[in-house]
């Protein structure tokens, strides 16, 4: 059976209410004819509303509010008749979460999808749909346009063992043949360890990847069907990163498939005690705990052998439910039952902090007794290593510096950085940052991430090779080895364009009144078109060498190096469309050409995903200073704009916003995650792709350049 990309379930549910658009009805009505499970989603969703108008404990009118919140992301306790706030109980889940949480119709498919289907668009489909672990899966590919003649293609993915760990890996999973039809094909054998899986198509050198906005995912189910456990976790783990609305219906669906399982419920109670105001997060616990702690705690208590995460997971829940008597409870069976596993070390080092609250030196030994007991813990590493840094007490640090990196090697950058802090360990900062260096900053394709090329990822060490050589620079010189440091800048100087990077290379190089190095580093800040105005300060401390012929010259053979680095990330593709139907926040739709005759900036956005989130107000001062110099901007967002609007005027952003009704960006744009930024030059053609929106003023910059 072949998986199809499937309208948005929000509007499945919009046609089952009839509250859609005449455009949008026609279009799913026209999807419906071909699409069993939608059609079962619609009646599913019909017969929901049916139920509901007859259900006393629903106040009327209550339920199209529901629906719109969840449709939004938000998550909803229900009210009761009498309007008190109550949460169901998991024994009515099958009736009530169907109503209140409306989840992902395909939850038993093995890969979900959001976006409509649209017949140039690529498609991943797999058979089984309902792999177990260790099946061999098809996998057919119907490819994009800039993959259709490839002899051959990658099948690549990030996947996810059981257990709650944040480790992922990235690996080759296939070769995809082309077949007759012009799709392409592979058989899979999935490891054993896999309970989750995203992927992506790459052509053979890895210079192009049709990620599909991550969208393309594997989830394995037991004997009967039903989504493991183990998969809807690691999948919650996953998306969590990347847009918090799939994660809110992931974890609703844990606690409807999986009601022993705490950790659905804990996920729940962060996003409502989020939503909620502060005055009302009291109410919220206390829903929860008279709605659904009985039930969990039952669900638990009935099984043998509870594993040592749901244990763990209802310690952790009684917790943020402040239930003392539940919480003493299961912490006392998690530690009578799992002394020594990574689960227990975490929640007693946490209780030690809150026992020594006040008393540095007693939590200071307690955790010394902990890792001698327990010979093992991130987490008590981490928190003794945070204490003895604070406190500047360097036998201390060297201590549990060492013990930190010797649980978790990955951390050796932050322990090194903290030593530098400290004039008596700068020696072992040196030597520890040299050891870093050396291991996260070689390519391994493993390491790769899986939207990025093979260019993009070697540019991305680059950048952080040089960062991380700026700063062993600075703790080298103030050891007083100045050629150690000399070398090291100069390499740094090189690794990648990074402005702030080069303002500290200056910084260095006046302390060492090597003002040649000073002048070269500077021109840089100056030739850059997001940092010239902070050149100035550093520019005056050059006094005479920043002057006259001398100085020009720098900073032209700054621009040049600046324009070198530009172009070498430059590529040259038409969008899929030449123009895009957008709606306005006004409701009304608009046609944007995307030729203009002038550079032009696409910036995909979400507010519930977090890189994207993160940089919000970097954007807004990017968007509006490109507007301002008259420059055409199209930001998209896949939220409803009235909802969107709210939250821009809240927090004093002013940059345009459109709507992708028809998905002809998405279309367009081969379906980018957010956040992504696309640059156009004069006729329409993507020159530059970046998902850091410090990026996008340079590349505009360029292409301008390269038209004058």
């Amino acid at each position: 059976m072949s998986i199809r990309l499937h309208p948005t379930f929000a509007r499945l549910r919009g046609f089952a209410r009839g509250d859609l658009d005449e455009p949008n009805r026609r279009r799913v009505a026209r999807h419906l004819t071909g699409c069993a499970r939608c059609r079962s989603e619609v009646a599913r969703v019909r017969s929901i509303l049916e139920a509901a108008s007859a259900d006393p404990t629903l106040p009327h009118g209550m339920l199209p509010a529901i629906l719109e919140r969840r449709a939004a992301g938000g998550r909803v306790i229900l009210p009761a008749a009498d309007g008190t706030v109550r949460a169901p109980r998991l024994g009515r889940l099958h009736r009530v979460a169907a109503i209140a949480l409306i989840l992902v119709a395909a939850a038993a498919a093995a890969l979900i999808y959001t976006p409509a289907l649209e017949a140039d668009s690529s498609e991943l489909h797999f058979t089984p749909e309902r792999p177990t672990p260790g099946a061999t899966i098809t996998v057919t590919y119907r490819p994009t346009s800039r993959l259709a003649d490839e002899p051959r293609l990658v099948l690549r993915a990030r996947y996810r063992t059981a257990g709650h760990g944040r480790a992922r890996s990235h690996a080759v999973l296939g070769t995809l043949e082309p077949d007759a039809a012009g799709t392409y094909v592979a058989q899979v054998e999935l490891p054993d360890s896999i309970v989750y899986a995203v992927f992506v198509v790459e052509n053979v050198d890895a210079t192009f990847v049709d990620h599909n906005g991550e969208r393309w995912e594997l989830i394995t189910h037991d004997e009967e069907g039903r989504p493991l456990f183990d998969a809807l976790w690691q999948r919650y783990s996953d998306v969590q990163q990347r847009d918090l609305r799939i994660a809110s219906d992931v974890a609703a669906e844990i606690v409807r498939l999986h009601p022993d399982r705490p950790e659905g419920l804990r996920a729940i109670l962060f996003d409502d005690v989020s939503l909620a105001s502060r005055a009302a997060a009291d109410s919220v616990r206390r829903a929860h705990r008279e709605r659904y702690l009985a039930d969990v705690m039952h669900a638990i208590d009935a099984i043998p052998e509870p594993d040592v995460f749901q244990l763990a997971g209802m310690v952790f829940y009684a917790n943020e439910l402040a239930d003392t008597a539940t919480f003493e409870r299961y912490r006392t069976l998690l530690y009578e039952r799992y002394p020594l596993h990574q689960a227990t070390v975490q929640r007693r080092t946490f209780d030690l902090v809150t026992a020594h609250r006040g008393d540095p030196d007693a939590l200071m030994l307690a955790f010394d007794t902990l890792y001698r007991e327990t010979g093992t813990g991130v987490q008590v590493g981490f928190s003794a290593f945070d204490l003895a840094s604070r406190r500047e007490r360097p036998d201390e640090m060297t201590l549990w510096g060492e013990r930190f990196t010797a649980e978790d090697s990955t951390f050796a950058w932050f322990v090194a950085t903290r030593y530098a802090a400290v004039p008596v360990l700068h020696d072992r900062a040196a030597d520890l940052m040299r050891t870093a260096i050396e291991r996260q900053t070689v390519y391994r394709e493993a390491d790769r991430p899986l939207t990025r090329t093979r260019d993009e990822f070697s540019a991305t060490l680059r950048l952080t090779a040089g960062t991380m050589l700026t700063e062993l620079g600075e703790v080298l010189l103030a050891l007083g080895d100045t050629a150690a440091a000399l070398d090291t800048l100069e390499v740094a100087f090189d690794a990648g364009w990074d402005p702030q990077r080069f303002r500290t290379i200056a910084a260095l190089h006046l302390a060492l009144d090597d003002t040649a190095a000073a002048r070269a580093a500077i021109a840089r800040v100056a030739a850059d078109p997001t940092t010239r105005e902070a050149a100035d300060s550093l520019r005056r401390q050059l006094g005479e060498a920043a002057s006259g012929d001398r100085w020009e010259s720098a900073v032209a053979t700054a621009r040049s190096e600046m324009m070198t680095f530009i172009w070498q990330r430059a590529v040259d593709r038409s969008p899929l469309l030449p123009r895009l139907r957008l709606e306005r926040p006004d409701g009304a739709r608009e046609t944007f050409e995307l030729a203009t005759g002038k550079p032009m900036v696409i910036a995909f956005w979400s507010r519930y995903c977090p890189p994207s989130y993160a940089q919000l107000a970097e954007m807004d001062r990017t968007l509006q200073r490109l507007i301002a110099e008259d420059v055409p901007v199209l930001s998209i967002t896949d939220e409803d704009l009235a909802k969107v609007r709210p939250f821009l005027e809240q927090n004093g952003y002013g940059f345009p916003v459109y709507a992708d009704p028809e998905s002809d960006a998405s279309r367009a744009f081969d379906r980018p995650g957010t956040p992504t930024y696309f640059v156009l030059d004069a006729e329409g053609r993507i020159r530059f792709e970046s998902n850091h929106v410090s990026d996008v003023v340079r590349y505009v910059y360029a292409i301008r350049t390269a038209i004058s």
